[in-house]
């Protein structure tokens, strides 16, 4: 599973974490992030996560398309371009409910439901990546056409 994400406190880092430590103790899964991590309260929660700096382009976009889940869940996303970019990539993303594009109801305050979600959403993770994949070309195609439409008001 992937985080990749500036660490900023509204990116609500350590309910995602801990998300991933309960979801770790059912399914066989490593987190991929780029958030720092101190090694020592990685031991301490037995999170199972390999960190990277920045990536080029083309190996970040290669680790989340080969992910079985991103995670995404803040609390003040307005849209998480990341989570859209998952999409397109062939990987759902677990977001919170201000992401337009794709409203799932989940608690970003607690961790289990974040890793109850998580742990569905991998359960069913082909119909979950179509509904990302559908929700993200619905969502952006209609921002576009109402974006042209503006345009062309001005323009005229």
């Amino acid at each position: 599973v992937t985080l990749f994400c500036p660490a900023t406190v509204k990116k609500n880092l350590l309910n995602q974490i801990l998300a991933v430590v309960l979801l770790q103790r059912e399914v066989d899964v490593t987190l991929h992030t780029n958030v720092p991590i101190d090694p020592a309260f990685a031991a301490s929660i037995k999170l199972k996560y390999v960190q990277y700096d920045w990536l080029p382009d083309q190996e970040y976009k290669s680790l989340i398309a080969s992910s079985k889940l991103n995670f995404a869940v803040s609390w003040a996303e307005t849209l998480n371009y990341q989570s859209a970019e998952a999409a397109l990539l062939g990987t759902a993303s677990i977001v919170s409910a201000t992401v337009p594009w794709l409203k799932l109801d989940v608690n970003p305050n607690s961790p289990s439901d974040i890793a109850s979600l998580a742990q569905d959403m991998l359960k069913r993770r082909e119909w979950w990546e179509e509904k990302a994949l559908r929700s993200v070309i619905v969502y952006f195609g209609k921002a576009n056409r109402q974006l042209e439409q503006a345009l062309s008001r001005v323009t005229a």
